[in-house]
C-alpha cells in the first residue's frame, strides 16, 4: 500500500503523504456521502491528483530501496555508456545542479558520491515538481525520449530505477505552469489537498470529526442592536408570510476539493 507511508530512512517531503491520506479520505468521503453527481467534476480532479501523487511517490521508493552493492555497479564505470551518461545527467539536471557540473562522468560521479543530506537518494526523496525548472525538464525530456526502458534496465538496474524516476517527475513538472507562482504552489499538484468540511456537521475530507463553533454573544443593547433587532424582526415576519425562501437567496454549495484554478 502506497500510501500507508514511506521508509523512514528515506522520507519524502514531509506532508506527502500525508496528502496522498487526505485525498483518498477526500474520496470515500464523497462516495460515502453519496455526493458523486453533486461533486462529479470534484472527484474526478481528486482521482487524477491522487494518482500522479503515487506514481511519483512509487518511483521516489524504488530509488530509496537500492541497495549501495546496485549502485556500486554503476560507478564502477571508467568510460560508462552514452546511455549511463545520459540518464545520470538528466537525474541530476531534476535535482537543481547545472549543465556546467555535469559535463563529463567524473564530474557526474563527484555528485553520486556525495554523502549525508545531500546524497542523491535523499535528495530524490525530497525533490517535487514545483522545485524543478522547467526548462530543466524540456532538457530532460529531450534526453529521456532516445532510450528505451528495456534498453536502460538491460545496462544495470540501477540506471534503470533512475531512469523511471527522472521520467516520472519530468512528465509531471512540464504538465505544471512554466512559472510556479505561490498561488500554483497552493493549488497545484502538491498543493493543499485538504478541503474544509461540509455545513451542519457533515462530512470531513481530511477525516477529522467536525469542530463545533463557539456560539456568539451578543454585545449588551443599544440603540442601534435594537435598530437591528427590529430590522431581522421584520424579516422573519416577510419571510413566515411568504411561506418559503427562494432559490436565489440559498447560498452555493461548498467547493469541496479544490481551491485554485483548474
Amino acid at each position: 500500500d502506497l500510501s500507508s507511508g514511506i521508509n523512514a530512512e528515506w522520507p519524502l517531503r514531509p506532508g506527502f503523504d500525508r496528502r496522498i491520506a487526505d485525498i483518498e479520505s477526500a474520496i470515500h468521503a464523497i462516495k460515502k456521502g453519496g455526493f458523486e453527481t453533486l461533486l462529479a467534476v470534484e472527484l474526478l480532479e481528486a482521482q487524477v491528483l491522487l494518482k500522479k501523487l503515487k506514481r511519483i511517490q512509487k518511483a521516489a521508493l524504488e530509488v530509496a530501496k537500492l541497495s549501495q552493492q546496485t549502485i556500486a555497479i554503476m560507478k564502477s564505470y571508467n568510460k560508462p555508456p552514452d546511455v549511463v551518461t545520459q540518464v545520470m545527467r538528466s537525474v541530476f539536471l531534476l535535482l537543481g545542479n547545472k549543465s556546467s557540473e555535469l559535463q563529463t562522468w567524473p564530474d557526474i560521479l563527484i555528485q553520486l558520491n556525495k554523502i549525508g543530506k545531500i546524497n542523491t537518494k535523499r535528495r530524490i526523496q525530497c525533490c517535487v515538481p514545483e522545485d524543478i525548472d522547467y526548462s530543466a525538464a524540456q532538457k530532460v525530456e529531450l534526453i529521456l525520449c532516445k532510450y528505451d526502458e528495456e534498453l536502460v534496465f538491460d545496462t544495470t538496474q540501477a540506471l534503470g530505477v533512475f531512469y523511471n524516476w527522472a521520467e516520472c517527475i519530468a512528465d509531471e513538472r512540464l504538465a505544471l505552469p512554466v512559472k510556479i507562482t505561490e498561488k500554483n504552489k497552493s493549488s497545484g499538484l502538491f498543493g493543499a489537498a485538504r478541503p474544509p468540511p461540509l455545513q451542519e456537521g457533515g462530512i470531513v475530507a481530511s477525516g477529522t470529526p467536525p469542530t463545533k463553533k463557539k456560539k456568539f454573544k451578543p454585545p449588551p443593547d443599544t440603540a442601534g442592536s435594537k435598530g437591528k433587532k427590529e430590522g431581522k424582526k421584520k424579516k422573519k415576519s416577510a419571510v413566515a408570510a411568504n411561506g418559503s425562501i427562494s432559490q436565489s437567496n440559498l447560498p452555493p454549495p461548498p467547493k469541496f476539493l479544490f481551491n485554485g484554478d483548474r
